[in-house]
């Protein structure tokens, strides 16, 4: 960790956050050649892909199913960027993506994509040939997705090149970009259940049901584990970024933690550096933003710097409400035994309320399934986490006493696959909307801008800002949320730099 006199005073390139974007952004440029200098408000790297120990448990505060390391398959992004830096990361390939449960079905998401639309079938035989044609048009839509370039989205001889290699496919991609998942999915069935199953698949990834979800997202979300798989890191998901660090520090680049950035600076028009909280100020060619839209240009920026337009742009921003987290170490008698395949990640469906929120689904992640390392032996790591909002949230008197009451509600949740939950917890810590708020500095602890129709793919902000030499990357840019997502953010931004 590096303390505050070995802050140089000037840079190439201030990256301001070390999530999985800024550190991919961050390592490419500094393998290109320029002086990088990252600075992170917390004492650790990863952002939203960090994990905590206690009791000897390794917890993930986030992600614990990851795309994007296929090889020359699906979205091969993360591949893409360990070949560049030279570096490698075990991932231990999972045989699942997930299982379903509902109230009255469990579909397990196998990575054969037979044996997944089999279970549905089976279950819902009157819609069998429905849910096959609408998998196969997702399917479409996902082969042309992956034969895209990863370029950014603004004009380039290059990107003009790409686009007349693939024209079909780009096409296929621009017509599909006006449509939601619903709109593809209503020509092929109407059964008001099955619906709901891909509503949950869409929520999981997207937050966002079929009604409001682009189809190309879906399609992505539907297909990609089929093809590259999914995957978790060995030794728990603090592993990428930490390896990215790696990468960053290579290539002679540095990273600063417990230095949070203050103000961007702003002269002309133009970036010029940064302003940590203790006021030393950096300057730099370049500035790099992975604090989410929000707060880059509602904190870092000051508003005189900024046109009425991107103002008008950032205020319109529609986010996601926040989540809430119970993280448990238990025994290993907590897991059933005998029986049908015990995923390491269940969606979980307690009914069938129309509106998803009522409908309090929640990911049962238990990842030691797979990783033992994660966890003592004979003991599990695992957590529940739901979508939560966060107005009505507050530090007071009553907050601890909310915390347990919501802590007992997803553990309700989790013993419908895990009966003899409850005692077999030896340890237990909760995260709310505030905890996410304040280890993450993500505005009111939101999963980012909504992916909706108006704030997705080719709607939604790009790393380039209308303030010269100021880039963002994240999930409030192209393409959007998830790891393998601002993976591809972070490297595209290291293109129009470097």
């Amino acid at each position: 960790m590096m303390n505050q006199d070995q802050v140089k005073t000037a840079c190439d390139v201030a990256v301001i956050g070390a999530g999985i974007g800024g550190l991919t952004a961050a390592a490419l440029l500094a393998k290109k050649g320029l002086d990088v200098a990252v600075f992170e408000h917390h004492t650790i790297p990863g952002g939203s892909v960090t994990a905590f120990k206690r009791k000897g448990y390794l917890f993930d505060a986030g992600a614990t199913m990851f795309y994007g390391f296929g090889r020359e398959i699906g979205m091969d992004y993360q591949t893409r960027v360990m070949d560049e830096l030279g570096l490698s990361l075990e991932m231990i390939e999972m045989p699942t993506h997930y299982t379903l449960a509902t109230p009255d079905h469990r579909f397990t998401v196998w990575k054969d994509k037979e044996r997944y639309l089999e279970q549905l079938c089976r279950a819902f035989p009157a819609d069998a040939a429905g849910i096959r044609s609408f998998y196969e048009e997702m399917g479409d839509i996902y082969k042309a997705v992956v034969k895209s370039p990863l370029r950014p989205l603004e004009f380039s001889p290059g990107l003009l090149i790409d686009f007349l290699k693939n024209v079909g496919g780009l096409t296929m991609l621009l017509r599909y970009s006006r449509k939601t998942t619903l709109d593809v999915m209503k020509k092929h069935v109407n059964n008001p259940r099955i619906k709901q199953i891909f509503d949950f698949e869409s929520l999981a990834f997207s937050y966002l049901d079929s009604s409001e979800c682009p189809a190309v997202l879906t399609s992505i979300i539907l297909h990609d584990r089929h093809v590259g798989g999914v995957r978790y890191p060995k030794g728990g998901s603090q592993k990428l970024p930490d390896k990215l660090v790696e990468g960053l520090e290579k290539f002679g680049g540095r990273i600063h933690y417990k230095q949070k950035v203050e103000k961007i600076l702003v002269q002309g028009g133009r970036a010029c550096g940064v302003k940590l909280r203790d006021g030393t100020e950096v300057s730099a060619k370049y500035v790099v933003s992975n604090a989410q839209a929000l707060d880059t240009f509602n904190y870092l920026v000051e508003k005189g710097a900024q046109s009425r337009k991107l103002r008008d742009r950032v205020d319109s921003l529609k986010i996601t409400d926040s989540f809430f987290g119970v993280f448990m170490g238990v025994d290993a008698s907590a897991i059933p035994k005998g029986g049908d395949y015990f995923d390491a990640n269940f969606i979980m469906i307690p009914n069938y309320e129309s509106d998803w929120r009522k409908a309090l689904p929640a990911l049962v992640a238990t990842p030691s399934i797979h990783d033992p390392t994660v966890a003592p032996a004979g003991k599990h790591a695992m957590h529940v986490i739901s979508a939560e909002p966060y107005n009505g949230w507050k530090r007071d008197e009553k907050y601890a006493e909310k915390k347990a009451k919501k802590a007992e509600e997803l553990k309700k949740i989790a013993e419908r696959v895990m009966p003899g939950l409850k005692n077999a917890i030896e340890y237990e810590c909760t995260a709310s909307p505030l905890t996410y708020e304040r280890y993450l500095l993500r505005n009111k602890g939101t999963y980012g801008p909504k992916m909706t129709m108006d704030q997705a793919l080719f709607n939604r902000m790009k790393n380039r800002t209308e303030i010269k030499n100021l880039f963002l990357v994240g999930d409030s840019s192209f393409p959007g949320q998830g790891v393998v997502a601002v993976t591809a953010n972070g490297y595209m931004c290291a293109q129009l730099i470097g």
